[in-house]
Formats: structure tokens, C-alpha cells, sequence
């Protein structure tokens, strides 16, 4: 068989840096509303009655997800966030997708127990500048946005940011 030509090593080099570029791009361009340093307050009582607060979570990743029930790709998600859930510190927050007890028979339906916080008004959305769902953060120790994200993200993503967030990066 045949090896590669420098030539088309060349190319292929190429193409992946213009891939690279236009993914960085775009993503660049989707998350260019969301809130960026350090993470706007967020202290609420979740659907199932307990206390979630930020700084309780204050030393340690925290991965913030916004989403909504009526939202195709934040359901495709749904399973995503519980597999997550159950290694690291999630706090969910839903818009347009009824009161607390509907929420709850919601999470009961699909067999998710991560915390989720009702945002009726909208007010946490405007506060961390989400204007779409899925949208998420991934917060370091510190509390600082390490990262940012919007749309259908695999657990292998959200658990390699929130370990690089544990590490510093």
C-alpha cells in the first residue's frame, strides 16, 4: 500500500486548521452573550425544596446548565447531566417549563435527580446573559468561568472541562 505524499500530509494539515478555525470561530460567536470571569450570583431553592447557592459549592468545579423541557436538544441532554450529576457538583436551572411540582414530575417521568432550579421570570437567564438552550458554564474552584457552552455537549466534554477547571486551566 501506498504511503502519503508530503503534499497531501500538507493538505490534510491544512483542512484540520481551517476546521479548527471555523469551530473556534462559531463557538467564539455562540457564547459571545454568556457571562464571562467571575460567575453571577445564583442562590435559589431547588424544585425538590433544598438551598442551592454557588458559594456552599465554593472550591470545587461546578458545572451551571441552563435548559428547558419544550427544548428537543436539552432533552437528547437530559441523561448527559445525570450521568454527570453523579461525579460532580450540577446545578440546573429551567426556563418556560412550569412550576416546581411540574418540574419535579418531569425529573420523576425520566428518572433524573440533579438539582434544578425554577426560573419563572427569566431573571437567572438575563443575569448570566443566556439567550438559548442548551447554554452552560463550567465554574473553577474559584468561582470564575472557566468555561462556556452552548448546545448539545457530550458527558466526555462536560467531564474533561470540568476536570481542566479542577486543575486550573
Amino acid at each position: 500500500m501506498k504511503r502519503p505524499g508530503r503534499r497531501t500530509l500538507l493538505r490534510l494539515a491544512r483542512d484540520a486548521a481551517i476546521l479548527l478555525a471555523v469551530y473556534a470561530g462559531v463557538s467564539l460567536w455562540q457564547t459571545r452573550h454568556l457571562a464571562s470571569g467571575a460567575a453571577p450570583a445564583l442562590a435559589a431553592v431547588a424544585t425538590d425544596g433544598a438551598a442551592v447557592s454557588l458559594d456552599a459549592l465554593h472550591g470545587r468545579p461546578v458545572l451551571v446548565m441552563f435548559w428547558a423541557t419544550w427544548c428537543p436538544i436539552c432533552r437528547t441532554e437530559l441523561g448527559t447531566l445525570q450521568s454527570v450529576s453523579r461525579d460532580w457538583s450540577v446545578v440546573t436551572i429551567a426556563l418556560d417549563s412550569g412550576d416546581a411540582a411540574k418540574l419535579r414530575a418531569f425529573m420523576r417521568q425520566h428518572g433524573l435527580n440533579f438539582k434544578v432550579i425554577v426560573d419563572p421570570t427569566g431573571e437567572l437567564f438575563r443575569r448570566w446573559g443566556v439567550v438559548a438552550v442548551p447554554a452552560g458554564f463550567v465554574l473553577g474552584p474559584s468561582g470564575r468561568i472557566a468555561f462556556r457552552l452552548v448546545g448539545l455537549t457530550s458527558s466526555w466534554g462536560l467531564r474533561a472541562r470540568l476536570w481542566l477547571a479542577r486543575a486550573g486551566f
